[in-house]
């Protein structure tokens, strides 16, 4: 990736993070309630998700990040989880009824926090487990970017 620096890697979080955030609502504009896609509940391959889900889906990821590294920030451990798979299916069931509303707050205040906790480590705690995590959310933001509503919940994946 070639970025190193906290200051660098936060400034390309934003971007992207800016850049799915343009895509999404522009997708949700087109499709009005912004579920328009396959229901990934009962499909465990992957497919097409609406643009709900999408935002349901990054808050989750983004919340459990924060989780992670404010764990690993304090000294303690971060919990084994189960495969990206497993959990997106996870999420996926218990977002089912969750409303464009709803996900888009969850998306906006997930990301402020996963920030607030990068922006307050000190540029020396950046260790490489904070950078893994950071590196992993920008190509998670990049694969939206590219693809912003493909999905994958195959389970054990």
């Amino acid at each position: 990736m070639g970025e190193t620096e906290p200051s660098s890697l936060l400034a390309r979080l934003d971007e992207l993070h800016d850049r799915v955030t343009d895509i999404l609502d522009r997708l949700a504009d087109t499709t009005g309630s912004g579920r328009a896609g396959d229901d990934p509940s009962t499909d465990e391959s992957g497919g097409t998700w609406s643009v709900t889900d999408v935002l349901a889906h990054i808050g989750r990821w983004d919340e459990l990040s924060r989780s992670d590294l404010g764990a690993h920030l304090s000294g303690a451990s971060i919990p084994e989880q189960p495969k990206y798979r497993v959990l997106n299916a996870e999420w996926v069931g218990k977002d089912v009824e969750l409303s464009l509303a709803e996900a888009r707050t969850r998306y906006k205040a997930a990301y402020a926090g996963l920030r607030q906790l990068l922006v307050e480590a000190e540029p020396e705690r950046w260790d490489g487990t904070v950078r893994d995590y950071v590196d992993t959310t920008i190509e998670h933001y990049k694969d939206h970017v590219r693809a912003p509503l493909e999905f994958e919940v195959a389970p054990g994946g």
